[in-house]
């Protein structure tokens, strides 16, 4: 204060007094772009409560707070809790400026509490259908389920160890909508999210969008074939068809029923389950579903094999005589069984007890699987030629078609040839060798003497040889017996001879060289042979 003549003047001089600050803040971090302190004011109107226009706590609204997934409240500096910013900035005792050294700001903490989330495991499978994989259920199965908080680690009960299924291959597809090669990788990707799981405000324990994993089952590849046992009669060790498939898919083989069939054999088939079918088609209908093996690629370490087993029809052959022949006709001799491709054989038929007196034989094969028009002479060559049983679809023990050897007996007809020891005129031949044979035969067929016309010639002879039938009468003669029997073969059914062959000598010549023995000149005629022929 100064004081003068003319004034008393009193001067009064102000401190301003410190800068105060003031804080809102965050236990939440993370919420706030990893910052702690959400805003700041500083102030020097230490007259104005922190509430007034120019407060903090009109510039922070409740409404910028939020955050979804979480529920908030705040703290004040002294410890008090409340509901809203709103009602902390109202509360009349804190929300004044404090004098202080700047020290320690006031301040306001704005805690966060995450909400209730939850989190299913579901499992899907797929079917392979025309080329693709598609889900046999639009929804999946429930397997699992786990809740937890907003932004926490999920965490089922279910673990991979127990995923795996026979048969197929898993992948997790998650709920940021990626396919994870298993569950441990796509719950480790992915934490609780931040859905809003209030009712008025108040936190529930129920979510209103839950996350989804879901659990895909691919089908393996399985395979299966069609093979042909080992020791089968026919087809042995062959592998008929074979086929890709998925597990659980309906098996479908290449191959049918009529495929299979084999004239002269029946089949059975077994299945993979081990049990025996009469066809094919009943067989994959017991096992029509691929198996479970579990496979990598188009590789089975255990495929599905149906197996064929075919066996040998029943077949039969007989032995009959001609119907138009002169022994037992059209009767049945002999027969036999077997099975198709086996051995035929005639027990206790052979060829020296068919043999018949008077008779010849022959044996044809009539039977259809390989036509044979050759009539053997013996029942032995022709069972050569034909040794095995046909092919013939039978069933149970009779044949629709036995194969039948066909003995043909013919009556044996005889022809003799022999000589007289004079001439036509009654004189001996000169170095006369009797011949007399006698050949037989089956009729038609062709007559055989063991005599030649080099036995027949005689030096100073010339004959001829005549054929007489039964009644004596000559029917040819020829110069050479050759050329006799050429043209003649045993006769059906009557008797034929070949009878005096005649020869010729020149009697002059005879008697120069006889040294006239015989004294005429006339040509005598000379009885050198008969052939006969019955």
């Amino acid at each position: 204060m100064s004081q003068t003549a003319a004034n008393n003047t009193i001067t009064i001089k102000y401190t301003a007094l410190p800068y105060q600050e003031s804080i809102i803040q965050t236990d939440t971090p993370a919420l706030w772009s990893n910052n702690s302190v959400i805003t700041s004011y500083w102030s020097v109107d230490q007259d104005n409560p922190l509430g007034s226009g120019t407060s903090v706590a009109n510039s922070i609204m409740d409404t910028s707070l939020v955050r979804s997934g979480y529920s908030y409240y705040v703290t004040d500096q002294k410890g008090s809790s409340y509901a809203t910013m709103s009602s902390a900035a109202a509360a009349a005792s804190v929300n004044a400026w404090d004098s202080t050294s700047n020290s320690a700001p006031q301040s306001w903490t704005v805690k966060y509490v995450p909400d209730y989330q939850g989190a299913y495991l579901y499992t899907r499978d797929y079917s392979y259908v025309n080329g693709s994989y598609s889900a046999t259920t639009s929804s999946g199965t429930y397997k699992d389920a786990a809740g937890g908080r907003t932004g926490g680690a999920i965490s089922f009960s279910t673990a991979d160890s127990s995923l795996p299924k026979s048969g197929y291959t898993y992948t997790v597809t998650g709920p940021d909508n990626i396919t994870y090669s298993n569950l441990s990788s796509a719950v480790a990707a992915n934490s609780f999210d931040n859905t809003d799981n209030k009712v008025a405000g108040v936190q529930t324990s129920s979510d209103t969008s839950y996350q989804y994993f879901t659990v895909n089952y691919t089908p393996a590849t399985q395979t299966t074939s069609l093979v042909v046992d080992s020791n089968s009669p026919v087809k042995a060790g062959s592998v008929l068809a074979s086929s890709l498939g998925a597990t659980s898919a309906t098996i479908s083989l290449p191959y049918t029923d009529a495929s299979l069939s084999t004239a002269g054999y029946s089949y059975v088939v077994k299945g993979p389950n081990g049990s025996n079918y009469s066809t094919l088609s009943s067989a994959v209908a017991a096992n029509s579903l691929y198996d479970a093996t579990n496979n990598t690629g188009t590789t089975d370490s255990s495929a599905q094999v149906f197996t064929v087993s075919y066996v040998a029809q029943y077949q039969a052959a007989a032995l009959r005589y001609d119907a138009s022949g002169p022994i037992s006709a059209g009767s049945t001799k002999a027969t036999a069984s077997g099975t198709t491709g086996g051995t035929i054989a005639f027990a206790g038929v052979t060829d020296s007890n068919l043999a018949s007196a008077g008779y010849t034989y022959t044996v044809k094969y009539m039977g259809t699987d390989a036509p044979d028009s050759t009539a053997y002479t013996t029942l032995s060559s022709a069972v050569a030629a034909h040794p095995r049983y046909d092919a013939t679809a039978n069933s149970g023990s009779s044949d629709a078609s036995s194969q039948v050897f066909q003995i043909t007996y013919k009556t044996n007809q005889y022809a003799s040839l022999f000589t007289d020891s004079t001439d036509t005129s009654s004189n001996s031949v000169l170095s006369y060798s009797a011949i007399n044979e006698t050949t037989n035969g089956p009729a038609s067929s062709a007559i055989s003497f063991s005599t030649t016309d080099s036995q027949l010639a005689r030096s100073g002879y010339s004959y001829v040889v005549q054929v007489l039938n039964s009644a004596g009468s000559v029917i040819n003669s020829y110069t050479t017996l050759t050329s006799a029997v050429a043209a003649q073969k045993y006769d059906i059914p009557q008797m034929q001879r070949m009878q005096r062959p005649t020869l010729k000598c020149n009697v002059s010549r005879l008697f120069m060289h006889h040294k006239r023995l015989i004294l005429r000149t006339t040509t005598m005629m000379k009885t050198v042979k008969r052939l006969r022929q019955r």
